[in-house]
């Protein structure tokens, strides 16, 4: 047992000098605002231009017990079915977050600036293997054509952030999940969107409405919705059974009076399901969802976060549905959110930024599948420091403890230590 708590004593002891030293040769940088890496431009001409853009990462990661998905921590698994080795830590590195993408400005269409955008990742599906880790799939991230009028009217067509998310706000982790199923949702679907901007630069308000593909639980290829499981097919589960279009919107206002921001929105959202209580009858139940959300910003500080609230939202990382044996489909209701603190003194030529937070999930118990000890509450407290060379190299080192509760097994916890690395182009 001595040896085990000095191994993980050194590999913590390890990813701590690692950062501290690129903290100390940051400071011999010159440049240090918080500025957008240099485009790459590939192509300029007169109606056309082309920017590659993305970053190469490595995450290491120290999980001191057994979790879901060890690379981003989803939930810790419950202690009370574990026995053995199988209480066990973990360390795991892993360059599958790194991105990469296109960015292609293309003649006005129907007179209105427009650009495709085409960015992938390696965090696609892997490959149930030894090998799996060095064998990550290229991924769609985003493919969508975005429309600008100078009415301030937009369009995107294609695959993008849900518009259910505020995306002006999102937690700044080391980890490529951020709180994700500990209050952060999210989800990046095929759409189509329509928006306007009311205001100034200084003054406005962005109101957005899209309906999407209606995605919801998983699709196992058997029972109602049988048929094969691969690359080639695009089968439907219970939310394309449903045969309505998911909607999604928002409305999100900005002000910046003098050297203060204020930011605060809105979002909802609600699709209907087709889920299956057996090989041949399905009930039809919804998903639902609001989200309030605020940011001050003024100086060297900022704090954010959103409080969300719905029913059967598995689609976005939260809790969805469960089948009481051959009878109804329940739908689970939760609420949540987070909030974080940001320090960024970069804004007075220190090349750091400091950050720290807190995300839940609650689930409402009484809606919870109480036969198979369900999950109830999952929670995550974090810390992260982010240290800039220039506009190209950061990293970061963060600790969390991640809390997971179980109906009627109690709460397993769990400290998780991240270092990254990241080149951004």
């Amino acid at each position: 047992m001595c040896h085990v708590r000095q191994s993980k004593l050194v590999i913590i002891s390890v990813m701590l000098l690692v950062s501290t030293v690129f903290v100390m040769s940051a400071f011999t940088e010159e440049t240090v605002k918080p500025v957008k890496p240099e485009k790459l431009m590939l192509y300029s001409g007169e109606q056309w231009n082309l920017q590659l853009y993305g970053f190469l990462k490595l995450d290491v990661v120290y999980n001191t017990e057994d979790v879901a998905h060890e690379a981003g921590t989803l939930f810790v698994v419950d202690k009370t079915t574990l026995t053995g080795d199988q209480k066990s830590s973990s360390l795991v590195f892993s360059v599958r977050s790194s991105r990469i993408g296109l960015k292609l400005g293309a003649p006005s269409f129907v007179g209105a600036k427009t650009t495709l955008v085409f960015e992938m990742d390696f965090w696609g599906q892997m490959p149930n293997s030894t090998t799996a880790a060095r064998q990550g799939s290229f991924r769609i991230r985003h493919g969508f054509v975005h429309m600008l009028w100078n009415s301030g009217t937009y369009a995107r067509v294609g695959q993008y952030w849900t518009a259910f998310m505020p995306m002006k706000l999102i937690p700044d982790t080391v980890s490529f999940l951020p709180l994700v199923t500990s209050g952060w949702l999210f989800m990046r679907e095929p759409q189509l969107t329509v928006g306007q901007i009311i205001g100034s630069k200084d003054m406005n308000l962005d109101i957005t409405l899209s309906i999407a593909r209606t995605q919801a639980g998983n699709d196992t290829g058997a029972d109602l919705f049988p048929g094969p499981r691969d690359s080639q097919t695009d089968n439907l589960g219970p939310g394309e059974a449903s045969g309505i279009p998911a909607f999604r919107g928002g409305l999100f206002f900005t002000m910046k009076p003098g050297d203060l921001i204020v930011m605060f929105g809105a979002n909802g959202e609600y699709q209907r399901e087709k889920q299956p209580i057996d090989a041949t009858t399905a009930e039809t139940s919804h998903s639902y969802g609001v989200i309030g959300s605020a940011k001050i910003v003024y100086s060297l500080v900022s704090l954010g976060g959103y409080f969300f609230y719905g029913s059967n939202l598995d689609t976005f990382f939260g809790q969805g549905t469960w089948t009481d044996g051959a009878t109804e489909v329940n739908e689970i209701k939760s609420m949540g959110g987070w909030g974080q603190l940001s320090v960024d003194l970069r804004k007075i030529k220190i090349p750091i930024k400091i950050n720290g937070g807190y995300g839940i999930e609650d689930v409402d118990e009484d809606t919870a599948d109480a036969a198979n000890n369900a999950r109830v509450e999952n929670s995550t407290i974090f810390g992260n420091v982010w240290a800039y060379y220039g506009r190209h190299y950061q990293a970061g080192f963060e600790v969390a403890r991640h809390s997971t509760k179980y109906l009627g097994n109690g709460t397993s916890n769990e400290m998780r230590y991240h270092f990254g690395f990241k080149l951004s182009f």
